[in-house]
């Protein structure tokens, strides 16, 4: 199967699972089928359509970069969600691109969590919050990032893309790993407030600017 017949039989599958979710869906759309807000600005591959729950929906390649712009369009509507697919020899990945708004309102939550008392806690959603800004600026930038399991990796991947310091690795990992050690059921792992403001700093970051490391 060629690549664009890989895509166009992608777009009829999500086209057909949506509406089996009771959406209504215009695939391939023509600017006139589009929201006001992405008339003349951009043509997903699909949009499905269901009361407070709409999607816009681009189907695209690991390497396809420049789509920002358009997620920062559709989260600045209320009910709209961007959802990248991507393809890739290792399988179709559906991403729901996080909202920066989102992220960015719940910043200070682990610091508030670390002052009530709730440590451990504290620093499982600062590490959430990070990895759910990484994983928003690797997508929205067609960059390949199926082979990052684990935190290493996702470090590494970041440090390499250029969006972390070089320094990120030694400043992160002892944070991902006590992150870790917590999930797993290991309590009292110490947490101290300065590990969370540099994870807060690491995730503003890459929220606030892709290439802010070099």
């Amino acid at each position: 199967m060629s690549a664009n017949e890989r895509h166009t039989a992608e777009i009829q599958r999500l086209a057909e699972s949506y509406r089996q979710q009771g959406y209504e869906v215009r695939a391939e759309p023509r600017d006139g089928d589009l929201p006001p807000f992405l008339r003349g600005f951009f043509i997903p591959d699909l949009v499905a359509l269901k009361e407070g729950d709409n999607l816009v929906v681009e189907v695209a390649g690991p390497n396809k970069r420049g789509l920002d712009q358009v997620a920062a369009r559709v989260e600045k509507e209320p009910g709209w969600t961007f959802i990248l697919v991507v393809l890739s020899d290792e399988g179709d990945r559906e991403i729901p691109v996080q909202d920066e708004v989102e992220i960015r309102r719940r910043l200070a939550s682990p610091e508030q969590l670390f002052a009530s008392g709730e440590k451990e806690a504290a620093l499982m959603l600062a590490w959430s919050l990070f990895e759910a800004a990484a994983r928003r600026r690797m997508a929205l930038d067609g960059s390949d990032f199926g082979r990052t399991s684990g935190f290493e990796a996702l470090l590494k991947r970041l440090i390499h893309l250029g969006y972390l310091p070089q320094n990120a690795m030694a400043e992160l990992s002892d944070l991902a790993k006590r992150r870790n050690r917590t999930a797993h059921g290991n309590l009292g792992v110490p947490v101290e407030a300065t590990d969370l403001a540099r994870l807060r700093q690491a995730t503003d970051t890459l929220l606030s600017d892709p290439q802010a490391a070099e």
